[in-house]
C-alpha cells in the first residue's frame, strides 16, 4: 500500500470515528430530552386534577387580556 492510500484510509477511518462520536452524543442528548419531557408530562398530569388558587398571585399592573386585538 502506498503512503497516499494509507493517508486516505486513515482520514476515512478518523472521519467515521468522528461521525460515530457525534451520532452517539446526539442520541444521548435526544434521550435526555425525552426523559425530561416525560417527567414534565408526569408532573403536569399529577397537578391537572388539582385546583390551583391563583388569587394571591402578584401580577404586573395593567396586564390583562386585550380583547380589541
Amino acid at each position: 500500500m502506498t503512503i497516499g492510500k494509507r493517508v486516505g484510509k486513515n482520514i476515512l477511518t478518523e472521519t467515521d470515528d468522528i461521525i460515530t462520536w457525534y451520532n452517539n452524543a446526539l442520541d444521548g442528548l435526544m434521550q435526555l430530552f425525552r426523559d425530561q419531557t416525560l417527567q414534565d408530562v408526569a408532573i403536569f398530569v399529577q397537578f391537572a386534577g388539582k385546583t390551583l388558587d391563583l388569587s394571591g398571585m402578584a401580577y404586573a399592573g395593567g396586564a390583562g387580556l386585550d380583547t380589541t386585538k
